[in-house]
């Protein structure tokens, strides 16, 4: 099997790395620390196996791991952690393993024994959305697709996000992206953030919001301190949004 690790642990990616070489049944064919690096290469890899750290600080390895089975459905993915807060959901999906750290050489055959045996290919990235949502997990940094590339986004950077034409823009100071995910996909993933779903086309970043707009009696905007845009409040949410914000 074609297998690839993703870990930004210099000692644990070798520790792998090491395991992989004295098993004739895995050709370990690229490590990386980055995970982005490791996505941009994944289908030019051809990888039948992703072994994937779950304890990256800067991204949520679940999130990853929908990317993984978005762009490529028939990779296997095994989780490889330093605890396992995680394994009972996990072995849950019947899909995938969960390796604890460090892993020692019979665990790791093991798990090569499971994979010749159930392959790859049996879970969606709806399932990791799932358990991305179980564990209350929110996205540490976002996938967005940009000028032919895939840069990762800080939930900080974004003002907000607004629903066109059945198409989600996201806007931050200096940028607009857009996204072919709903809104709702956004304010699950964000859901630990300080994210408000002030009306049903727009998702606002309320750190970033510094004043209200007034109209009418029923009609406010949110408007922010460096950036000249404003966000529609729906009726029935301008009491909960002038709550949150304590204005």
């Amino acid at each position: 099997m074609r297998a690839i690790v993703i870990d930004n642990e210099k000692s644990s990616l070798n520790q792998l790395k090491k395991l992989a070489g004295t098993n004739d049944n895995i050709n370990l064919i690229a490590s990386f620390t980055d995970p982005l690096e490791g996505l941009a290469n994944l289908a030019d890899l051809e990888a039948d196996v992703v072994f994937l750290s779950i304890d990256m600080p800067e991204i949520n390895s679940f999130y990853i791991a929908e990317q993984i089975i978005k762009s490529c459905p028939d990779t296997c993915i095994v989780f490889v952690a330093s605890h396992d807060d995680y394994a009972l959901k996990a072995f849950e999906l019947n899909a995938l393993d969960y390796l604890l750290k460090p892993v020692t050489r019979e665990r790791f055959c093991q798990c090569v024994e499971k994979l010749l045996k159930y392959g790859g290919g049996n879970i969606d990235a709806r399932s990791f959305h799932d358990l991305n949502y179980h564990f209350n997990e929110s996205s540490k940094k976002l996938f967005i697709e940009f000028e032919g590339e895939t840069i990762l986004i800080k939930p900080e950077d974004i003002y907000y996000f607004e629903v066109r034409d059945k198409t989600v823009i996201i806007k931050t100071k200096i940028n607009t992206y857009t996204s072919s995910h709903p809104l709702k996909y956004y304010e699950t993933k964000l859901k630990n953030y300080n994210f408000y779903r002030c009306h049903r086309a727009y998702l606002v970043n309320l750190d970033k919001v510094s004043r209200f707009i007034h109209y009418s009696k029923t009609r406010r905007d949110v408007g922010f301190d460096d950036m000249k845009d404003t966000v529609p409040v729906s009726k029935h949410n301008v009491n909960a949004i002038q709550n949150l914000l304590k204005f």
